[in-house]
């Protein structure tokens, strides 16, 4: 469906705070190099160009931020609410689990959301 202009400024706002949140947070890290920022912005943009909702969009840009930056959790839901906060973490890895059983968790976690 069509959006308003009203609609599509909007959601350009909120692509473009995601975006400065991001650069934001990898600053603030030590260990987050320019090409994981690139990469989150790549996911992003995919997300974006295949028309997904701009929360969707918005944890694109953001996926990687918990596990990567000082960014926790309570930090996105105050920034970004809910939803955005749950499909962030949903895309986290889970440190404490071996290497190899990650990438099934984070799937797994995934799936459940839908």
């Amino acid at each position: 469906p069509m959006l308003s202009y009203q609609e599509i400024v909007t959601r350009e706002s909120k692509l473009e705070g995601a975006i400065e949140f991001l650069i934001a947070s990898a600053r603030r890290s030590e260990s987050y190099p320019t090409l994981c920022v690139l990469h989150s912005i790549r996911v992003g943009t995919v997300l974006d160009h295949q028309g997904f909702k701009t929360d969707v969009v918005v944890a694109g840009f953001l996926h990687d931020v918990i596990e990567d930056t000082p960014v926790n959790a309570p930090d996105l839901q105050k920034a970004y609410g809910d939803e955005v906060t749950r499909l962030v973490e949903a895309n986290s890895d889970n440190m404490e689990l071996p290497r190899l059983d990650r990438s099934r968790d984070t799937l797994d976690r995934c799936l459940e959301l839908g």
